[in-house]
C-alpha cells in the first residue's frame, strides 16, 4: 500500500535556508519564488505516483487556495480540504510559546492573516471542485464534515493528519 506524502511549504523553506545559510528571521521569505516551485512540484511529484499527499501551508484565502490549484498540472483524484479554525487570542497564546524558535510569527503577522482568512466553499475553484471539507475547531476539538458525499474517511483523515502534525512539530524541536 502506499503511504502519505506530506508536502509542507515550512520544510522546504527552512531546508532552503539552512543550505544558504541564511537565519535571520527578516529572510523568511528570501527564496520564496524557490520554495513555491519545489512545493507544486513535490506535489505533482507524489500526485503521478498515486500517494495521497497533505499539501500543509496556510491557505486562508480563496485566492490562496486557488494559486495552488491552478498551479498544479497533474489532476489529483479528489480534492479534500483540512480547515483548523481557532480564535485569534488562542493563536496568539501557542505562537507565544514558540518564542525563539524558527516558527514563532510576529504577532501582526498572525493578526492580518485573521483578518484575511475566509472559509473553504465548494465550487470556488472551477477548475477542481472540493470532495470534501473538514472544518477542525482547534478549541473544542469538534468537527464539522461539509461533503458532495459522506463516508467513513474522517476518523483515517484526522488520525493521518494528526500523525503528520506530529511529525512536523517533531521537526522543529
Amino acid at each position: 500500500t502506499l503511504s502519505d506524502y506530506i508536502v509542507s511549504r515550512d520544510v522546504i523553506r527552512f531546508q532552503l535556508l539552512d543550505e544558504a545559510g541564511l537565519t535571520d528571521p527578516k529572510d523568511y521569505f528570501a527564496r520564496e519564488d524557490e520554495v513555491w516551485a519545489l512545493y507544486i512540484a513535490q506535489i505533482e511529484n507524489g500526485l503521478r505516483r498515486g500517494y495521497t499527499v497533505w499539501a500543509d501551508a496556510t491557505h486562508l484565502s480563496r485566492k490562496g487556495r486557488l494559486k495552488l490549484l491552478y498551479a498544479l498540472s497533474v489532476k489529483p483524484d479528489e480534492v479534500e480540504v483540512i480547515d483548523f479554525w481557532c480564535p485569534l487570542e488562542v493563536a496568539l497564546e501557542r505562537n507565544d510559546k514558540r518564542q525563539g524558535t524558527r516558527a514563532f510569527v510576529p504577532k501582526g503577522q498572525i493578526r492580518r492573516m485573521f483578518e484575511q482568512r475566509e472559509a473553504t466553499e465548494f465550487g470556488e475553484c472551477e477548475k477542481y471542485d472540493y470532495n470534501k471539507i473538514y472544518i477542525v475547531d482547534t478549541n473544542s476539538g469538534e468537527i464539522e464534515i461539509k461533503a458532495q458525499t459522506i463516508d467513513a474517511d474522517l476518523d483515517i483523515a484526522v488520525e493521518k493528519y494528526n500523525k503528520a502534525v506530529r511529525d512536523y512539530e517533531n521537526y522543529f524541536k
